[in-house]
């Protein structure tokens, strides 16, 4: 999964996807500003109160979400 040495090719592959997401974006605030608006900028404002509510539920009713949780955020990964 990971290569040691890091290389700086295997940095610049493994960011192509993202970068690629960002450059479209890009392109679209640049050639249609109300586009993106209606894209992005109004969507991201909105905070929907209603999902929240699902996943206080999920994590009640189902500890192995909130296990599942911790286990992503946590800073002590074990690989072997």
């Amino acid at each position: 999964m990971w290569h040691r040495p890091l290389r700086l090719r295997h940095l610049f592959t493994s960011a192509s996807p993202a970068m690629s997401i960002l450059l479209t974006l890009e392109i679209i605030r640049l050639n249609a500003p109300a586009m993106f608006r209606g894209m992005v900028a109004v969507p991201a404002i909105q905070v929907r109160w209603e999902r929240a509510a699902v996943f206080i539920y999920l994590i009640g009713a189902f500890p192995l979400f909130l296990i599942a949780l911790l286990a992503a955020l946590s800073k002590r990964r074990s690989w072997n």
